[in-house]
């Protein structure tokens, strides 16, 4: 099981430093219940590790359990054997052949409680590879030296086996998120930069410990964080973001770039208070104005089966439903026969279902060039833009 410290671990730490007043806010809130899709990763870094550390095949840990989540076919495929290559991708690309390898490897930092897990730690006769196994879908993360949680890790490793950085080593920090267009990123970071970098790590925790930490701080670092339901520098954010009229004509691209970034972060917020919320009532907290209810229910048959002979009975032949295979499920399911998807690649076509919102450094073209148009009326779909 990882260890982290809840005052500084790698997960953490861009908060902490960013927000310094984050660490007491968050220890004064109640704990919040792991999503399933923490569950799962959870679940997953434990069955890459044992395919690491045991050369196994990760298909034949399907079936294997863990705080709920259950390893599938599916998973394997999809998440557990890409990592698994992408792990050799990345020492090819640096042409190592022979390494020393700890996972799960437990550091910290001399003097104080700052500590963590690191997923994959890498000694070669060049290099140290810190890296880090990422299963979300969602969130995309990236390797390289601007990664905290990877500078993070790696500052604690030069102090638990310092004998790993001996001499004029390079130190890689990667991530490997399979499910990321881009799943493997990673970059050399300066020793210099590092050692810089825990001097400024460690001067903020040391200001946390005296409680010399002024007032919150937002930012994407409040992502995460339990104490943002109740932090009144979100709810200041909050109610500046309120105060503007997106309806307003007069607002320049400056503004609405700025109110864009404002609105993230509240829906982030407002996610973050319901769940909250839903989690005190849960536990049989009283909220004013609020209560919790079952869901509306749904329709569904008692007993399939008996269902589907008293509608023959009623002279219903067509009784199911069928419909083809998704193009993801068959290239799934061609590759577990040990196929080749790529042979079904003439027979799938890409449509967007319309336009979306992105950040500029986005890799998808812009629909829009310079105020000229480079989509069709039809891949405009601007009714369903949002």
């Amino acid at each position: 099981m990882a260890e982290h410290s809840t005052l500084a671990g790698g997960s953490i730490i861009e908060r902490r430093m960013k927000c310094l007043p984050s660490y007491k806010l968050e220890e004064a809130s109640p704990e919040q219940g792991s999503s399933k899709f923490a569950i799962e990763g959870t679940m997953l870094h434990s069955v890459i590790q044992r395919c690491v550390d045991d050369e196994l095949d990760p298909i034949k840990l399907t079936g294997y359990s863990e705080g709920g989540a259950v390893m599938t076919a599916d998973l394997a495929i999809e998440m557990v054997a890409p990592a698994l290559a992408l792990l050799e991708q990345l020492l090819d690309a640096y042409g190592v052949d022979e390494y020393e390898i700890v996972t799960e490897a437990r550091v910290r930092y001399d003097g104080m409680e700052a500590f963590g897990t690191c997923d994959i730690l890498i000694s070669t006769p060049r290099y140290v590879f810190i890296i880090d196994w990422k299963f979300g879908r969602g969130v995309v993360v990236r390797g390289g030296p601007a990664n905290r949680q990877l500078r993070f890790y790696a500052g604690a490793a030069m102090e638990t086996v310092p004998q790993y950085f001996e001499g004029d080593k390079q130190i890689v920090l990667a991530i490997i998120q399979p499910a990321a267009d881009e799943p493997l990123t990673h970059g050399i970071i300066e020793r210099k930069v590092l050692e810089d970098w825990i001097a400024e790590m460690r001067h903020a925790i040391r200001r946390i410990l005296a409680d010399d930490v002024g007032d919150p701080v937002t930012g994407k670092h409040c992502r995460w964080c339990r104490a943002a339901p109740t932090c009144s520098a979100k709810r200041g954010e909050v109610e500046a973001a309120l105060a503007f009229d997106p309806r307003s004509a007069g607002i320049d691209p400056v503004e609405f770039g700025e109110m864009l970034t404002q609105a993230d972060s509240v829906e982030s917020w407002a996610k973050a208070v319901r769940q909250a919320a839903y989690n005190e009532m849960a536990r049989g907290r009283a909220i004013n104005g609020y209560k919790l209810v079952e869901r509306r229910p749904t329709r569904k048959w008692s007993d399939a089966d008996a269902a589907c002979a008293a509608l023959l009975e009623a002279g219903i032949n067509e009784v199911f439903e069928e419909k083809l295979i998704s193009p993801a499920k068959a290239e799934k399911a061609v590759k577990s026969t040990g196929g080749d998807p790529k042979d079904l690649a003439d027979l799938i076509v890409k449509e967007s279902s319309g336009l979306t919102i992105a950040t500029v450094d986005d890799k998808r073209p812009a629909v829009f060039q310079n105020g000229v148009r480079s989509a069709t009326p039809q891949e405009l779909k601007l009714e369903k833009a949002i």
